[in-house]
């Protein structure tokens, strides 16, 4: 082999180092939400409701399809407390009809929530 060329990696290598980034990003995640949630006090940031029954750590920001490939959601200012269903309910921020709306802070400073008017829904 010339002097030039470099060995072969072995078979596997890429995918065994994209599995630990991804292990190492979804830690990190992990490790942001729980820290939000307890900055929260476990409470949800829209309606109070306890987090006797379920609290869950919001993206601020969406990751939207196919995920942030790592580029944010590992600090606890990416992350909002909120209740199941002012999270994923039917009038949530999932279905569309809640932004969150924050400051330079994100989840640390003052957060709004905006009710969105979804066109054709009933008053």
């Amino acid at each position: 082999m010339p002097a030039h060329m470099l060995p072969k990696p072995a078979k596997g290598t890429a995918r065994k180092m994209q599995q630990a980034r991804r292990r190492r990003i979804e830690t990190q995640e992990l490790a942001a939400k729980d820290a939000a949630k307890a900055r929260d006090g476990y409470l949800c940031r829209r309606c109070g409701y306890p987090g006797a029954v379920r609290v869950e750590a919001a993206h601020i920001r969406s990751k939207g399809m196919g995920g942030d490939h790592g580029r944010h959601s590992h600090h606890q200012r990416d992350f909002i407390t909120l209740c199941h269903s002012c999270h994923q309910g039917p009038r949530s921020v999932h279905s569309g009809h809640v932004e969150i709306v924050v400051g330079s802070r994100g989840g640390d400073g003052p957060v709004r929530f905006l009710d969105i008017k979804k066109p054709g829904a009933a008053a």
